[in-house]
């Protein structure tokens, strides 16, 4: 028969066993996530210079075709003007902006607004038209809206990015970003060279 000292000294093993299995998963968990995040920052620092440096000819019918197929928004609609198909620009940038306008839209508002986008050459560069039915935004949002992390998220885990990125693309393109009147919703004129 075995001693309780025994015994106990039995349920330290066990125990320390299978704490040393605990903090050995952990780590291994750790060094997991630390490679993942790693991987994330490398491929953002990719794309972001991507887009600080880079400009190609691209197809501009065909890019906003890939990204409603993308969204699939039921709301969106694309209403395309353009005589000249191809733009020399930014496609990353061109993206993530359009993105970070439906994105915006979509999240803004408790009920999904109609989004509807109106695109055309104008000069050697593009106009866009973008509107949606939403509710709008407020006199103190326009005033802030297009500085570095400004977010109107009730629960601001937004961090503003959103509105950054818009803005880079925009002065990458030496464009202009305007804010115009309407009754509902947003209107937003912006010009991209």
């Amino acid at each position: 028969m075995r001693s309780a000292i025994d015994k106990s000294k039995e349920g330290m093993e066990d125990s320390a066993g299978v704490k040393v299995g605990v903090a050995i998963l952990i780590s291994d968990k750790a060094a997991y996530m630390t490679e993942l995040i790693d991987s994330l920052n490398n491929n953002f620092r990719y794309e972001t210079d991507q887009m600080t440096i880079h400009k190609e000819s691209f197809d501009i019918t065909e890019t906003l075709k890939q990204l409603k197929r993308t969204i699939q928004y039921d709301k969106l609609e694309i209403i395309n003007q353009l005589t000249e198909q191809r733009f020399y620009g930014n496609k990353l940038y061109f993206e993530r902006m359009m993105m970070n306008l439906i994105d915006n839209s979509i999240d803004h508002n408790k009920r999904n607004p109609n989004i509807e986008i109106n695109i055309k050459n104008i000069n050697e560069g593009l106009e866009i038209n973008y509107k949606d039915d939403g509710v709008g935004i407020s006199k103190t949002t326009e005033k802030h809206m297009l500085h570095s992390n400004y977010t109107t998220k009730d629960n601001k885990e937004g961090h503003g990015i959103g509105s950054t990125i818009i803005m880079d693309c925009i002065t990458f393109h030496n464009g202009t970003f305007k804010i115009m009147p309407t009754t509902k919703g947003v209107n937003f004129k912006i010009h991209l060279n």
